[in-house]
Order: structure tokens, then C-alpha cells, then sequence
């Protein structure tokens, strides 16, 4: 290992803090934002020249040192015989680099010419007017760098060719005023955006895979999505209640992680941006007032290193699991607060202590200790500890593109280089090995990315072709998640069109735009399933239960069909009569079936599933390369249930697979190819026979649920199983009895979508179904119908900005799902939104009213009494202020009858509205004759 403290990469003359180290992606820049308010771009070639001529390396580690002090100078006479023989020349280190089997290393021409042109400083950026610049991040072409800093600004640079060129390679600007006046601008880098908004310092960012969203956060306690080609704001995610200092995008384009001074990470979907999980378990003893909480993301996108939490007695990064969000373990070690994560973007294959080969990830962290530390996955020990390299707090990093060298920069002023030979962290991934490793995970390359056409005409002439789609939740560039296609059966596709056939679905082919390694972008051919009986879409990654729309019906020219199939011919014995054609139209519009992806890709090998704090169940697919020999004969699924390491239950599925599981309190329910459900007791034991449910399964849930007022019980097992063809079951699994049987797909068409994003248990244990268009439904025993508990049809409510998509937000679980349902309509409104909000105030009041008595209702739907009771207070006084003391009346009497406690309270809110004074008192004295029954 080389080790190296450029003394020329420094910002003020020394004297001001570096807060923030990125590397370009073609490996040649390295960009740091310090305290004097600038940005500046400096030579990577340069410093692995100097690395490689031993000039400023300060460090150099033998592969074998006697540490014999009798013999120590004859160990040092051969240390410098083996420093001489072993010494490379000045592009030693990228040569060796380019030694690998897959080619990625930092190019030796590019360092032969930074070092012969004696090039230090590329580019010094000064938009930011003197105010500290907190952090820069390269986008993922390399044609952007993007910064943030204390005048709340994020600025966006982008990389222009410039008049004159120099003998290096160089492009020389002919206009120094962009830059520092003490240091000439070597390449042109043009201030192309300024994206405004934040109300206090932005102090981290991070570009989205394709470069068209930037997200940043700040000391104002949220996290901004930008749309980073047309520099307008996408979306506010105001979750966090404390500083947000962190942010990563997850590396397979489904979800966007932070971290925040409220000692929580909370992990959203990329569409819609719904919260998915609030992790706050490892950070609750943390430290509260850190520079930074730079987390970041696996490459294989499996797991979160977030920093800043405590495992008592060390201060720990934390490793979050995909999909569960839990901690799985921690790296414990550092002294001080961990402040910044970085992952190596290679993956490794290493030995592990019995000499067998596994895939590993690497990751650096930085500390307020001081020290820098390099970890690979399932090593308990670090593979190196820097402890006497920096003065003070270690706050960034970032890696070279080849994985081989690790920057460091810390607050008092100086970058460390750490560079790596291979055989010290491993061997690395060839890109294609990785491909296939996201591809058997979430059923698509990491590389494949959705791309833009290549001729904006293709996009005008499709436009023109096929109706425009409803707009989606965020703004345009939104479809990112999208991009992890499936690797069967792309779902994805913007406007998709449909065609009948007699009986079966038909495979129409459509063009989509896609952006190849090389950058270029091809129009690419992508199935598309018809309206068969149920069309079966997988889902977009792997377990994790994703959404997909229904295509809707494109005009295509009718197929002759047999008079015996049900496609319209064959003559019917009733009546004839005319049917208008626009009637005909809606009739079939609203026949189209609702699409609903099954859980994961059959040939996932791998699951996981907790099912008690102190057990999880694993189940491995496996399937036998055997020519000849049928696939229901090869393949054959393993559950084994482990208490730490110690295996508690075993069993084995012959001729199917695992495609999805869910645990509670020891139990085990396995939803199997073909639509097959199987649940096991706590010692493994198969409760019930298999049960045949006809379909795949697309969400299956188990959990205890304990009714208010009845905490102390031990509450109801409820399974909650819903397959693609819409068919949805509800168990109590201990009593071995059915609760509900239903079926989604005709309530969700008759609500206007064909797309169902989520189905669950309320906290009430209720089903609870929420759909494309964001509007939720839960089943409503008492009258054994679908309910609708939350649409966007309140914009004008004066109560409509106060909820948040967060159901943590104070508003419960109704407030969250109402506050999306809004965001989705205001969002499909587009920039007619704020037209369609200029209302009246009579208008607006007369808004507010529905709006309460919605909410009050839904939350009784929900089974929320607090929910309720909020919200009916609302109403109440929101009716008392209006004098209607017709509809305030039957409020007070429907609580009169049923609830003489919440009648008490809801009295004393509205007891300062002198208009209603004699009402009240008139329900006070009631309420002294209601029976205690009542109480």
C-alpha cells in the first residue's frame, strides 16, 4: 500500500477546512469543497505520479516486516533492498492497475500526461460567493459536478469545451474570470444551474443512476429532489424533525435512504416517494450534533451502512438490511462518532478463514476520532486503521473508479490518498459478473438503465400514437425506479397498448428507449402482455413488492375469432337491441383487468424473513441443470429456521419454489409457485395442508394485531394473502378459521384504476388496499364493503397542507395515507395545480367541511378512536365557528349514544365559541343522565 498527504491540495492557503473529496468517474479529477467558499478540481495523475516516484509518500507498508529488535538493522537493510527492487516507476500504480482481467484502472496515459505537464489545480470554482461549500458530487457521466454549501444554494457545473488547447490534453480556458484570480482555470467548467429553495445550509447530495434528479438535504430539516436538466424542483421530503445530513440513492433505482440529527434513517420509494421504513433502533444514544451523517449504499444494493450509531459500549456503523431495514450487525471499532461512509464501487471475492470464496463488499468509514478505517463484509477485523494521519475530524471519502485507492479528506485542511494493491482487498468483479449478480437479485442488470430516444421525433410520433398516461406522483423524471425492468417480462413501459384475442392474451411489442454502456441510446423492442383472463407481470425487484399499471386499451383492428370462443361473435338467444358506441367504449374501459405483480421472480435463489426477534427462516431455491429431465423434476425448495447459528426446523418443498414468505411469533407462512400457501407452527410443524388459492401470490402479510383496550391479550394471528388475479384472504392463523374473502380487482376498476400499489393490514388489522391513483380503501365488516378512506379530492381544505405522506407525522396512519392521496392529485394536476387552488374563501370553507367529515369518518373505517376523536373535534369546532348547529347536533348526539367521554371533550373544545354557549351546556346537562355504561 501507497500512502500520500498532498501538501498543494488545500483550500485558503492551508488554512480553511475541506468538508467534502469525490473522484470523477473516468478516475482523472478529484474535486473538494472547503471552507473558503470554493470548489476545486485538482490532478488525480498528478498524485499517483508522485505516488509512484516515492516523491511526498510518507508511508509504505512491506509485505513482511521482523519485528525482531535484535535484529532490527539488518531488517532494515533488506527493507530498503526490497523498497528498491519492488519500487515502481511514475505510473507504476495505474500500470499495475491495468493488470486486471476486466481492464478497470486509472489510465497511465491520463498520468503521464497530468505529471509531465506538472498540472496540479484543474479548476477552482467560486459561484458559491465566499460561503463555505459543505459538499460536490460528480455526476455519474462525469460531465456535472454539483455542490452545496452555506448560502443554501445547490449549484450545478457542467464541464464546456473551451477555445484553446494545450500539448498535455488539456483544454485551456481563454476567460480566467470564472475561477480564482490567483489560479488559472486548466478546463472550463460553466455554472449551468442554480437550484434554490433550501432555507438553511445544504450539507449533503447525491446524483440519481441517470443523472436526472439530484437529491440534497440540509440543516432545514428536509430532503429536495431536483430535476437536474431542467433545474426545477421535483418534490420536499419533510419526514425528518431534526438536521438532515445525509443522502444516498439506492443503486438498483427503487428507493432514496437519509439520515438525519433526529437519530432515525428513513428509507422512500423513487415513485411515489412513500416512506417505507423509519429506522431508529441503532441511533437512539447516538450523538445529535455531528458535521455530517454520510451513509451510503452496497453496490449490490443488498444493504445500508449508516453511521453515527451506538452499539453500547462503542460508537458503530450500522448495516441495514435490504428490505427488512433492520440492523444486521455493526462495525464497531472507532472511538468517536463515524460520520461518513463510503463503498468501494467494486465488489471483491475473497477467502474467508476456512479458505472459501465469497463475494464481498468494501467499505471506508471516517470518524471524529480521527481515524479512517476500511472494511470487507463478513470480516470482523478492519483490513487497514489510519489513526495518526489528520488533526481533527475525518468528514468524506470516496474511491478511485477502479476500486484500488481511497481519498479521505478531513476539517483541518488536508487529503489523505490511500492507494491498494489488488491482493490487499481482494480480487475484483469483472462489470459482467456484477450484471449477473444484480440480475439473479432483482431480475435486471444494474447497467441497463431506461434512456432517453435518440431522435425526439420518436417521442412526438409515439405522443401522437397512443393517449397520454395519467401523470405519476412526482414530477417527469420520476421513472427511475422503472428502470429495473424485469428480466422475463418488462411491465414497465410508458404507454403500453392491448389487443384481445380469443380467450388467451396476445404479445404486442413496443418500443422503448434505452441507453447502452457506450452512452448512445437505441429504440428497443419490449413485450407486452394482453387482457387475457388475469395477465401475470413480474415484479420490478425481486421480493419487495413493487407496483405496475394495467395497460390501457389501444384501438387495434379486431382478429377473427372462433364463433365457439367468447370474443363477441357467436350469436346469443336474448333480445337484440342498439347500444350507443361511446357507452360500448366506457362498458369496455372499464372491463380492462387489474394488474397485480406477483411477489418475486420464481428463480429468486434466496429469502429471508424474521420471524421472531430471535429467530429467521431461510429458504433456498435450487434448481438441477439436467438435460432432459422435466423443470417440476429439478427443482425443489429448503426452509431452515435458525436461532442465531443453531438450526431449529428444517423442511424441504420437492417441485416448487419459495416465491414468498412472511413470519410472526415463530410462525411461518410460505406462499409457493402455483399459487400454493403452506404455514408452519413455532417448531416447524405444517399447520395446515397446502392451500390452493389459484393464483400467485402478489402480498402476503402475518402479524398479531391487539385490539385497543385489549393490550394486555395476547390479540389475533392474522394472514393476509392476496394473489395477481385480485383474490384476497384474510385468516386468524391460530384459530384456524377465515375472516374475509374478497376480491380487489372490480373494486379497484370501479375506482377508476387499474393499478394496486399496495395491499396490507391496517394497524387495526383490517385490509387495507392502496392503489395506483394513491386512493386507500379498507374493508368495512359492519357493512362488508369497501370503504374509501383517503383520495385527493380535498386540494382546498385548510387542513390539506398540514398532513404529511409520513404516517409518523403526527397524524396517524389516516393523515399519511390522505397526505399522499392529495400529493398524487396535485402531482397529475401538474402546472395547472395552482390554478385549479385559486378558490374563493366561501369555496375554500365550504372545502373544509367535506374534508372534516371524510376524515372523521375514515378514521372510524380505520378503527383509529384517537384518529377519530382528533378529527371529530376538528369538525366540531370547525362547525360551531360556521353556526351550524344542525350538523353539530348530530355529531353531539351520535356521541351522546355512543361515547360520553369523547362527547366531554369534544364539549370543552368548542366551549370558547360564545355562539354555541347554550348547546353546550344543554349536552353537559344530557350528559349527567347517560347511563355510567357510557363512561
Amino acid at each position: 500500500m501507497l500512502i500520500d498527504k498532498p501538501e498543494w491540495i488545500s483550500h485558503g492557503d492551508g488554512v480553511a477546512p475541506i468538508f467534502s473529496v469525490d473522484v470523477h468517474p473516468d478516475g482523472q479529477r478529484l474535486a473538494t469543497a472547503g471552507g473558503d467558499g470554493t470548489v476545486v478540481l485538482w490532478s488525480v495523475g498528478n498524485i499517483f505520479a508522485r505516488l509512484g516516484s516515492g516523491k511526498g509518500a510518507i508511508a509504505k507498508r512491506a509485505k513482511k516486516k521482523k519485528k525482531d529488535q535484535a535484529a532490527a538493522n539488518g531488517a532494515a537493510a533488506q527493507g530498503e533492498r526490497e523498497e528498491k527492487e519492488n519500487d515502481p516507476p511514475a505510473n507504476a500504480v495505474s500500470s499495475a492497475s491495468n493488470k486486471s482481467s476486466d481492464g478497470v484502472s486509472v489510465s497511465s496515459a491520463t498520468t503521464t500526461k497530468y505529471a509531465n505537464a506538472g498540472v496540479e489545480r484543474v479548476a477552482t470554482l467560486v459561484d458559491h460567493r465566499g460561503k463555505p461549500v459543505n459538499v460536490a458530487r460528480f455526476s455519474n457521466s462525469g460531465r456535472h459536478v454539483a455542490s452545496g454549501g452555506d448560502n443554501h444554494l445547490v449549484l450545478i457545473h457542467e464541464l464546456r469545451p473551451s477555445v484553446g488547447a494545450s500539448g498535455n490534453g488539456f483544454q485551456f480556458s481563454s476567460n480566467a474570470s470564472f475561477g480564482s484570480q490567483s489560479h488559472k482555470n486548466v478546463e472550463n467548467w460553466a455554472l449551468c444551474s442554480t437550484l434554490t429553495g433550501h432555507s438553511n445550509n445544504v450539507v449533503d447530495l447525491a446524483w440519481c443512476l441517470d443523472d436526472t434528479m439530484v437529491a440534497s438535504c440540509s440543516l432545514d430539516n428536509t430532503v429536495r429532489i431536483w430535476d437536474a436538466v431542467r433545474g426545477t424542483l421535483i418534490t420536499v421530503l419533510q419526514e425528518h424533525t431534526s438536521f438532515v445530513k445525509g443522502v444516498v440513492w439506492d443503486p438498483v433505482g427503487k428507493y432514496i435512504a437519509s439520515q438525519s440529527d433526529d437519530r432515525s434513517v428513513v428509507v422512500r420509494t423513487v415513485e411515489g416517494w412513500e416512506t417505507v421504513s423509519h429506522v431508529k433502533e441503532p441511533f437512539e444514544r447516538a450523538v445529535w450534533n455531528t458535521f455530517s451523517t454520510r451513509l451510503d449504499w452496497c453496490p449490490d444494493g443488498s444493504h445500508i451502512t449508516a453511521v453515527n450509531a451506538y452499539n453500547k459500549p462503542k460508537n458503530t456503523a450500522a448495516v441495514l438490511m435490504r428490505g427488512s431495514w433492520k440492523r444486521e450487525n455493526d462495525y464497531v471499532g472507532h472511538k468517536g462518532p463515524v460520520v461518513a461512509a463510503r463503498f468501494n464501487p467494486r465488489l471483491f471475492r475473497v477467502k474467508d478463514d476456512d479458505g472459501n470464496k465469497y463475494v464481498a463488499s468494501c467499505t471506508a468509514l471516517g470518524a471524529q476520532d480521527k481515524m479512517v478505517t476500511v472494511w470487507m463484509s463478513r470480516k470482523a477485523r478492519p483490513v487497514m486503521i489510519a489513526k495518526t494521519f489528520f488533526n481533527q475530524s475525518v468528514v468524506d471519502l470516496c474511491w478511485s473508479p477502479d476500486g484500488l485507492t481511497l481519498f479521505a479528506a478531513s476539517i483541518d485542511g488536508t487529503v489523505a490518498c490511500f492507494a491498494f494493491e489488488e491482493k490487499e482487498l481482494g480480487e475484483r468483479l469483472s462489470e459482467r459478473e456484477v450484471h449477473e449478480i444484480m440480475e439473479d437479485s432483482y431480475g435486471t442488470a444494474r447497467l441497463d438503465r431506461t434512456g432517453v430516444a435518440e431522435d425526439p421525433a420518436l417521442m412526438e410520433l409515439e405522443e401522437e400514437a397512443e393517449p397520454a398516461a395519467a401523470a405519476p406522483a412526482a414530477a417527469a423524471p420520476q421513472k427511475k425506479a422503472e428502470g429495473a425492468k424485469e428480466k422475463k417480462n418488462s411491465g414497465a413501459a410508458k404507454r403500453p397498448a392491448q389487443k384481445s384475442t380469443a380467450g388467451q392474451a396476445s404479445v404486442l411489442v413496443q418500443r422503448e428507449t434505452v441507453r447502452q454502456s457506450d452512452g448512445k441510446r437505441k429504440i428497443a423492442p419490449v413485450p407486452i402482455g394482453g387482457t387475457g383472463p388475469i395477465q401475470r407481470v413480474a415484479a420490478p425487484s425481486g421480493a419487495e413488492q413493487a407496483s405496475m399499471s394495467s395497460p390501457p386499451p389501444t384501438p387495434k383492428r379486431p382478429k377473427k375469432s372462433k364463433p365457439s370462443e367468447t370474443s363477441g361473435s357467436k350469436p346469443r338467444p336474448q333480445a337484440s337491441r342498439s347500444i350507443d358506441p361511446e357507452v360500448l367504449a366506457a362498458m369496455a374501459a372499464r372491463s380492462r383487468p387489474v394488474v397485480i405483480p406477483p411477489a418475486c421472480e420464481e428463480t429468486r435463489p434466496r429469502l429471508s424473513v424474521r420471524i421472531s426477534d430471535a429467530r429467521v427462516c431461510e429458504v433456498q431455491n435450487v434448481e438441477k441443470d439436467i438435460v432432459g429431465v422435466p423443470r417440476e423434476l429439478r427443482i425443489s425448495s429448503a426452509v431452515q429456521c435458525l436461532e442465531g447459528t443453531k438450526a431449529v426446523w428444517s423442511d424441504k418443498h420437492l417441485g416448487t419454489t419459495v416465491r414468498v414468505a412472511a413470519g410472526c411469533d415463530g410462525y411461518l407462512a410460505l406462499g409457493l409457485g402455483g399459487g400454493v400457501l403452506q404455514v408452519y407452527s413455532r417448531q416447524g410443524l405444517r399447520m395446515w395442508a397446502p392451500v390452493s388459492l389459484g393464483a400467485p401470490l402478489s402480498f402476503l402479510e402475518l402479524r398479531r394485531v391487539k385490539r385497543e383496550g385489549e393490550e394486555a391479550l395476547g390479540g389475533d394471528l392474522l394472514l393476509l394473502a392476496v394473489t395477481t388475479e385480485g383474490k384476497l384472504w384474510l385468516w386468524d392463523l391460530e384459530k384456524m378459521k377465515c375472516r374475509l374473502r374478497s376480491d380487489i380487482a372490480p373494486v379497484a376498476v370501479g375506482e377508476g384504476s387499474h393499478k394496486v400499489k399496495r395491499v396490507c393490514l391496517s394497524r387495526a388489522g383490517l385490509p387495507l388496499v392502496v392503489l395506483g391513483s394513491n386512493r386507500a380503501l379498507v374493508y368495512d365488516s359492519k357493512l362488508e364493503a369497501w370503504v374509501r378512506v383517503a383520495d385527493g379530492s380535498h386540494l382546498h381544505s385548510e387542513f390539506a397542507s398540514g398532513l404529511s405522506p409520513s404516517s409518523g407525522s403526527g397524524q396517524g396512519e389516516l393523515g399519511g395515507l390522505q397526505a399522499g392521496a392529495q400529493q398524487a392529485m396535485a402531482s397529475a394536476a401538474g402546472p395547472a395545480a395552482r390554478t385549479l387552488n385559486m378558490v374563493t374563501a366561501s369555496e375554500q370553507r365550504r372545502a373544509t367541511g367535506r374534508h372534516l367529515e371524510f376524515m372523521t369518518s375514515a378514521a372510524g373505517c380505520l378503527g383509529d378512536s384517537a384518529s377519530q376523536l382528533d378529527w371529530c373535534s376538528k369538525l366540531a369546532k370547525f362547525l360551531a365557528q360556521e353556526g351550524d348547529q344542525g350538523k353539530l347536533r348530530e355529531v353531539l348526539d351520535s356521541l351522546l349514544r355512543e361515547d360520553k367521554r369523547a362527547l366531554k371533550k369534544i364539549l370543552a373544545a368548542i366551549a370558547s365559541v360564545r355562539s354555541v354557549q347554550r348547546l353546550v351546556s344543554e349536552y353537559l346537562d344530557m350528559c349527567s343522565h347517560v347511563p355510567e355504561a357510557l363512561e
